[in-house]
């Protein structure tokens, strides 16, 4: 979650979107402001998102180590009640989120795309969609792209008669297997020289999912 205080009532205010604005309205004195001094806030606990973004790299480190020590019981703090453990690794989940540098809008309903890459066109799954990118997620015994490839994504956003196709590059790959044991690939992608029009509407669609969803800018 993110937040910030009114630099007019010092009230505090909310929004998961605070880093695409630059000026919004205070729900609590009404007067618009600039954003600034955003804050993390993650399990209870409150981080200034500059001073982590400068940090990152150690935070993700230690995730990663948490993660896994807790995997293989390799550490005093693998051995530590999962409740404590589970919240110190959700904290840190929540400040990874926290620093990126747009939100992602994860969805809960299937929406797909037609992913046209070197001589392919196959059809993958959203798993998330932000302002730069996206998270596809594809059945590995198909053809999935590689990381590098340049790719056409052809889609129709959900609840809405929104149709985009853009230019895009497969940045990473990683294989999983789903709850049956099936092996699927997810892969992130980074959109290229998006249009202002087509990235217009990509936001307005991620601020009408944020109002749905009580993301969008309110009290705290």
């Amino acid at each position: 979650m993110l937040v910030m205080r009114c630099p007019e009532c010092q009230e505090k205010i909310v929004s998961d979107l605070l880093v695409e604005l630059r000026i919004l309205t205070c729900p609590h004195c009404h007067q618009q402001v600039k954003v600034s001094d955003i804050q993390i806030s993650a399990n209870g606990m409150t981080y200034d998102r500059n001073d982590l973004v400068k940090r990152l790299f150690h935070y993700k480190k230690m995730l990663q180590e948490t993660i896994a020590e807790r995997h293989h019981d390799k550490s005093v703090l693998a051995q530590a009640p999962k409740k404590g453990t589970g919240s110190f690794v959700g904290a840190l989940q929540g400040m990874m989120t926290g620093a990126r540098n747009h939100y992602r809008h994860l969805f809960d309903q299937y929406a797909e795309a037609l992913v046209g890459f070197r001589d392919h066109e196959v059809y993958s799954r959203f798993v998330n969609l932000s302002l730069d990118g996206c998270c596809l997620l594809f059945d590995a015994s198909d053809a999935f792209p590689s990381k590098g490839d340049c790719l056409i994504l052809d889609f129709t956003l959900p609840d809405s008669d929104i149709q985009l196709k853009l230019v895009a590059k497969a940045c990473w790959t990683q294989v999983d297997q789903d709850d049956n044991g099936q092996r699927k690939v997810v892969v992130g992608v980074v959109f290229c020289n998006i249009s202002d029009e087509d990235q217009k509407l990509l936001w307005d669609y991620i601020c009408s999912v944020a109002d749905r969803q009580n993301l969008s800018v309110s009290c705290l």
